[in-house]
């Protein structure tokens, strides 16, 4: 089997659509890789790769612009296999204010960057439709983290960093509360502690 020359259109697997020219099986010229929500990158390929200036646009309209190797404006950033993708804003190459993040298992991530570390509000929302909120200081858990199950159970506890600081809040999805230690502390304490798995995921793709 040959290879492709001339005008040519490709879906990957994440769904994304490359359309461009090529020559000889590789990219020359002008390209757009669009995605199923509308956005979509726009620039050109020199000597099979990439050049440096490249438009991103998001769903919504709004614009990001790399050049001299730093984004400004709206971006988006994945790894290799598209399994963790970040979307937000970057000034000077760093990102600044809220970013979206979602996963291969359809999992995702809310949280906002301020002075080039994870600060603020943030909420992670598993495979399962479990959700974990709370709030991050550089990168770490600081102060009241909720977790809301699926079957309308809920967790509370205030953390500072690995650790829960005093008994841990349950309450039952009729409503009945409970303070816990021990055992129930440690299953919610294992829970909480996926956040940093997500986070480490993240700051890999950045």
């Amino acid at each position: 089997m040959g290879d492709w020359n001339g005008r040519c259109i490709f879906e990957a697997g994440d769904n994304s659509v490359t359309e461009g020219t090529m020559i000889d099986g590789y990219w020359v010229g002008s390209f757009k890789r669009s995605f199923p929500d509308g956005a979509y990158f726009a620039g050109e390929y020199k000597n099979g790769e990439i050049c440096d200036e490249l438009v991103y646009v998001d769903s919504r309209g709004e614009k990001g612009t790399r050049r001299n190797g730093k984004w400004n404006g709206r971006c988006r950033i994945e790894n290799a296999d598209s399994s963790v993708v970040i979307e937000g804003t970057r000034v000077n190459g760093a990102w600044e204010g809220q970013i979206q993040v979602s996963f291969k298992d359809k999992s995702s991530f809310v949280g906002v960057y301020k002075d080039k570390s994870l600060n603020g509000a943030f909420k992670y929302r598993d495979c399962h439709g479990n959700t974990i909120e709370g709030n991050l200081k550089n990168g770490g858990l600081n102060g009241l983290v909720v977790k809301r199950d699926a079957d309308g159970t809920v967790w509370s506890g205030i953390y500072h960093m690995i650790d829960a600081v005093g008994d841990v809040i349950y309450i039952d999805k009729y409503g009945h509360e409970f303070s816990c230690s021990g055992a129930k502390k440690n299953l919610f304490n294992k829970s909480v502690l996926k956040v940093y798995d997500v986070l480490r995921m993240i700051y890999k793709v950045n």
